[in-house]
């Protein structure tokens, strides 16, 4: 519910920004004439976007009478206990409907990497796949070291979702990434340590090897097959240091 709270937080700082200064003028936010009508116009797109993001359901009438009285000090229609009360009530209820939202997503996001994944399998006699469910295509066999899972690693590589949209490419970044390979998604851990080093594999992971039920919001949601070409670039030891970036390996 951080955002939630983040978007009360931006109508109490609505409120700050306007004290002192009575709330007024044309009312009409299709002209901003100065620095607190684009302030105002700023903070009130921003918690409305929070609000239709966490499906907050609002009345604008009632919202804009009570923040006219928050900004005159006027006795509020609620103590501040029943306010805090109200608040809580719905946080819940907003809870509970975004779980049922993720679960809906998740149940049919499975069903087409399922699919995905048997389809990928199918059409391409190149692919192989582990008990796992793992697949992947040799691109190109190294002839260097294999890491193990508690090396670090330092490689390229370009992930997509199903509909083939990037969601994080380090070749696009034009850096190549160094890490422990115990900090990545499991789809990693598995077919890293049978790569060797100047190796090139397309791999696609299920949701399980990958970001599983709850994803990785904003750009991968739950239970998304994910696909990556890696380049393994150099296995170094699990306390060995990482090369700048840019410099030869």
């Amino acid at each position: 519910m951080k955002n939630f709270m983040y978007a009360m937080i931006l109508a109490l700082s609505l409120v700050a920004v306007g004290c002192g200064d009575k709330a007024g003028g044309t009312g009409d936010a299709s002209v901003l004439k100065d620095n607190k009508d684009s302030v105002s116009y700023a903070i009130g797109y921003d918690i409305g976007k929070n609000f239709a993001n966490q499906g907050v359901e609002v009345n604008l009438a009632v919202f804009s009478q009570a923040l006219q009285e928050g900004l005159d000090s006027a006795t509020p229609k609620l103590d501040e206990a029943t306010s805090r009360s109200v608040m809580m009530a719905y946080q819940q209820v907003l809870q509970a409907k975004q779980q049922e939202k993720r679960m809906a997503e998740a149940g049919n996001n499975m069903q087409k990497s399922t699919k995905f994944l048997a389809d990928n399998k199918a059409s391409n006699a190149a692919v192989i796949e582990l008990p796992s469910g793992l697949q992947y295509q040799v691109i190109k066999e190294g002839t260097g070291k294999m890491p193990t899972v508690d090396d670090q690693v330092t490689t390229h590589y370009h992930g997509t979702l199903m509909d083939g949209s990037v969601f994080d490419s380090s070749r696009e970044r034009g850096e190549p990434a160094t890490f422990p390979l115990k900090g990545v998604i499991q789809a990693w851990q598995q077919i890293l340590p049978m790569m060797k080093e100047g190796a090139t594999y397309k791999i696609w992971a299920p949701p399980a090897l990958a970001y599983g039920e709850y994803g990785s919001p904003p750009k991968i949601g739950p239970n998304v097959a994910l696909v990556f070409e890696i380049d393994l670039i150099k296995v170094l030891g699990a306390g060995e240091a990482a090369p700048a970036p840019g410099q030869p390996q």
